[in-house]
């Protein structure tokens, strides 16, 4: 019963989408799939992989949607479905609102095992969104060796009502092999880590809890359910929720496979800095009332960020894996921090993909141990980085930059 509701549910939002009577020539819209960041990703059986589903305009920051649908499509003798994983964009800073809608289906035919994910808008209304967003994530636990792909199917992009944009859409080839190589390794404790200063509390301000209770044990004080205590990233992610840099999605889980934002990275490095006063911000889309206003305000001020103009920042944009090292590379030039150290980037296949005004940082970030490869000799320069990267980013740039 539960299934045939979920499928229900898809037929009525697919329904709900307006017949497209006009075939837009401007179109040039990109729908990709990718794997841990990459279109061509290597696993081991038994690992869990996070899926993206990202879209972009070609030549656009931005652009306007109406509606949209897409089916990300996986083969259940490889992949099963990670249950609770799946997570939709959202968008409205400290009041989020839901962008799309998702789900997990039984594609019709495919038998008795989930194997969709169902992503659509339907609106009245059009959602400005950053060119590349990400509509959807979630994740899959590799069941077997071998080869497949992730696919589209019933891809659909509306710009106006009525209005349906030609979209090109890229699949993810997956191959698991016993052979892989391990995404990011388990970083070694640290049974004495070095202080860093309080980023002190601010009620307005997600993700940045109240200092735990140094008398609580261990349990008590790191709440975390969907933090095993075998992931590569438990370290990193105690470190930043002990420290105050980071917090959970609620009060039992942190969501370590979620994006982090623009704003709340900027937030966190404010914090380190004690919260000093700032003027307004000089973007139109950060208000000094927002919950990132005065922080982005500070780091705009300093030279830590800047925008993808002088007027627009994306407070609420996906953080990506370059624009993070870009940032942190920022903020330690600005603290008197030694950024002089460089790594040969030409062994990974997509140090192309790198944004030149990124290039310096990433290689400044990868001497530094801070960012490291994804396995397949890839970077994922513009992939988004989940809240594990993100934690485990900043206890390295914590121990070992600052």
């Amino acid at each position: 019963m539960k299934r045939l509701m979920t499928s229900l549910l898809a037929l009525v939002m697919t329904c709900s989408l307006c017949v497209p009577t006009l075939a837009a020539g401007e179109g040039s819209y990109t729908m990709a799939i990718q794997v841990n960041g990459s279109s061509n990703a290597t696993v081991k059986p038994g690992s869990t992989v996070t899926v993206t589903l990202t879209l972009s305009k070609d030549n656009a920051d931005s652009f306007d949607l109406y509606s949209m649908q897409d089916y990300v499509r996986f083969d259940t003798d490889y992949f099963s479905y990670v249950d609770g994983s799946l997570s939709a964009y959202t968008t409205g800073g400290s009041k989020p609102v839901q962008v799309f809608s998702a789900g997990v289906i039984d594609y019709p035919g495919s038998g008795e095992e989930d194997n969709a994910i169902f992503v659509n808008r339907a609106s009245n209304s059009v959602q400005t969104l950053s060119s590349g967003v990400t509509v959807i994530s979630f994740q899959l636990k590799a069941e077997a060796t071998g080869t497949t792909t992730l696919t589209h199917d019933t891809t659909e992009v509306f710009q106006t009502s009525g209005n349906l944009f030609d979209t090109t859409c890229e699949n993810a080839i997956v191959t698991i092999s016993n052979d892989a190589v391990d995404p990011e390794p388990e970083p070694e404790p640290d049974p004495e880590p070095e202080p860093t200063p309080d980023p002190g509390e601010d009620e307005d301000q997600p993700n940045v809890p109240s200092d735990p209770d140094d008398d609580q044990d261990d349990q008590t004080r790191f709440p975390f359910i969907d933090v095993p205590h075998n992931a590569w990233y438990r370290t990193a992610v105690e470190y930043a929720y002990s420290r105050g840099l980071m917090a959970g999605t609620s009060s039992i889980l942190f969501s370590p496979d979620m994006t982090t934002s623009r704003g709340m990275i900027v937030t966190i490095l404010y914090s380190l800095e004690g919260k000093p006063y700032t003027s307004s911000s000089p973007f139109d889309d950060v208000s000094t009332s927002d919950w990132y206003g005065r922080a982005v305000a500070w780091a705009a001020a300093h030279g830590v960020v800047s925008g993808y103009s002088d007027t627009a920042f994306g407070p609420n944009d996906s953080i990506t894996r370059e624009q993070m090292a870009t940032i942190l590379y920022s903020y330690a030039r600005y603290k008197g921090c030694d950024v002089s150290a460089r790594a040969d980037l030409s062994g990974f296949q997509d140090v192309g993909r790198i944004s030149p005004y990124a290039v310096t940082a990433m290689q400044w970030a990868c001497a530094e141990g801070l960012i490291s490869g994804m396995g397949d000799r890839t970077l994922a320069p513009q992939g988004n980085a989940t809240r594990a990267q993100v934690a485990q980013i900043l206890m390295q740039f914590c121990e070992k930059v600052l």
